[in-house]
This record gives C-alpha cells, structure tokens and sequence, in this order.
C-alpha cells in the first residue's frame, strides 16, 4: 500500500479516517463503499484481501529521500490486524514536498513483486509530480517499459474527490531466483518487537524482571513498558524511556496480569510487542516454615542448656538431692 504524503493531501479535510476504513474492508474483503464513488470493475477488489500468512508492506511516500533505491523510506511490513494501528492520521504527516508518483509505484510494485505480479493500493491525489534525476528517470522508465497494467479501480471520496483510492494489478515483472523470493534491491523490513520472558525472585527482595528484543536494523531506540490489571482495566506498573530490553519491576503484587512493550524509534514511528499474560505468585511458604523452624530449634536448645546445667549442679559421686526435700 502507497500513502502519499506530500503537502496537498493535508488540504482535503478529515479523509484518513474514512481512508483507513476502506483499505481495511479492501483487505479483510468487507468493503463498506458509502462514502465513496466506483469507477471500475467492482469485483476487482476481491484479488486485494489478503489471505493468511499475508503482509502488508505500507510505504509513505512523499519527498525522495536519496538518489538511489529505494529513494523513498522504507517501508513497513505489517500484518493485517497490525495495519489500522500504522496507518497516518494526523494531518501533520502530510506536509512533505512534492512527489513523483511513477516513481513510487516503480518502488512499491519492485518491492512486493510474486511470480512477476504485483497489486497495489494507493491513495494520493495523484496531482503534479516533481523532477526526476537520471538515475531515478531511468529505474521508472525501465518498470513501465517492462510491466503492464490493468485497468484500476478507482473510489473516489465523496466529501472531496481530489482524495482518490486506486486498485492497481500489474504484470510482467522481472523474474525471480527462486519462487516467491524476488532478485534486485529490496525495501528493509521493518524491525519487530517481540518479548523474550519473565523471571520471578522471592528472595532476597520480591522482583519480576521483564525482557523483550527488537530484531531489524535500528539505532537510538527507547522503550516503554506498561502492566495492566486486565480485571480492573488499570495500569498497575509503567516505566517509560528505557534504553536497554529489560527493566525490573520491584515489590510486585500478586495475581495475574497482562504487559507489553512499546518501542519509539529514531524516525518518530514506534512498534509495540504482542501482549502477553504475566502471573505473579503470592508470597512463598519456604520463608514462613524457616522461620517456624529456627524458633523449634532455638527452644530445643534452650531447653538442653537448663537440663545440662541442672545435672552439673552437684559434684560427681555425690548423691543428687532428693526432689522431695526440694519440695519442703
């Protein structure tokens, strides 16, 4: 999917939102097109839901970033339930330069290639589009001297029709070393935040330690955790800004909870962990029997010590005192 987001498409009033909800039915194949105009074959939206095991790779395509690919910013790679979450709703991310649109497609289209076909969503007001250099100019000429089109399907927002959603198939894509794998430059994935475990300490003090890891190629991250109790719908612990993938919660309650990690990265984006569920125990019984043993201990020396110092209190040889003549 290609969101541009040059400085024009902050202009059109409040269209992510409705946006959003587009692609997601596109993707999920429950299309709710009230809001929108169709020029097209309908029923070509059915080849855009994504079947299971699929991704989505969504670029934000405005200003281009470097003179050699993939010219524009990486691209995230997300999965269906993760893609409501990453899509741009602000209008302040919508204020780069112009772009060039050929261009964008010539990426997007090379960076998603199967079998030399490739579909692509996206949603741009496909106005004027900026110079090219060389290098850039012959990559996007060589796609579209080398691929064909369908015809798209286009929706078009009804409250502003500048904003526009297009279906695109294309075919004829160069081939690939091995099925599914395509050769070429690819667009860098984006990294992933998974957690790693727990681990509980009874003694000498009561500690949780949490770890998670980030896999991909990132730099100057910081992380945030949070606890929840997921019976009273509160946080219960948070830490915020953290530099390294482990933080220790101390004292921790006992019950059961739900924790997740976030990750703010270089570039303004984040990424947050699956959440996952945390037991914490209650207090361990091993502390309360040592101490009920040490006090069994204590009284049993205490009671050898008076009995030792009682037979010692006459000579040897000489006979104790009779207990009754005590009793006088």
């Amino acid at each position: 999917m290609l969101i541009d987001v040059s400085g024009t498409m902050g202009n059109y009033g409040p269209w992510q939102s409705p946006v959003r909800a587009l692609v997601a039915g596109i993707l999920g194949g429950q299309i709710d097109g009230s809001d929108w105009t169709l020029d097209g074959d309908a029923n070509t939206a059915v080849d855009f839901r994504l079947e299971d095991g699929d991704r989505v790779h969504l670029f934000r395509f405005g200003s281009i970033q470097t003179d050699g690919y993939p010219y524009f910013a990486p691209a995230l790679v997300l999965q269906r339930n993760e893609f409501s979450t990453h899509f741009p709703l602000s209008r302040e991310q919508f204020r780069e330069a112009r772009t060039n649109k050929p261009l964008a497609l010539a990426v997007g289209a090379q960076s998603v290639m199967h079998a030399g076909k490739a579909r692509l969503i996206v949603v741009s007001d496909f106005l004027v589009d900026s110079d090219l250099s060389a290098d850039q100019r012959s990559f996007s000429n060589q796609f579209e001297s080398k691929t064909s089109s369908e015809p798209p399907v286009i929706y078009s927002w009804r409250t502003n029709p500048r904003v526009q959603v297009k279906l695109l198939r294309f075919s004829g894509l160069e081939g690939s070393d091995r099925a599914g794998s395509p050769v070429g430059p690819q667009v860098a994935e984006m990294p992933r935040l998974s957690i790693v475990g727990t681990q509980f300490f009874d003694s000498p003090n009561r500690l949780v330690v949490m770890r998670w890891k980030l896999t991909g190629d990132a730099t100057d991250v910081t992380y945030s955790v949070s606890v929840s109790d997921p019976g009273k719908g509160v946080a219960v612990f948070v830490r915020k800004g953290l530099p390294s993938q482990t933080v220790a919660w101390p004292a921790p309650p006992s019950g059961q909870f739900a924790w997740r990690v976030t990750a703010s990265l270089r570039d303004g984006t984040s990424i947050s962990s699956s959440t996952v569920p945390l037991m914490i125990p209650g207090a361990s019984f091993v502390p309360i029997m040592l101490g009920v043993g040490g006090l069994l201990a204590l009284s049993l020396a205490v009671w050898k010590y008076f009995n030792t110092r009682s037979d010692s209190n006459h000579l040897p040889g000489t006979p104790a005192k009779d207990p009754a003549i005590w009793k006088r």
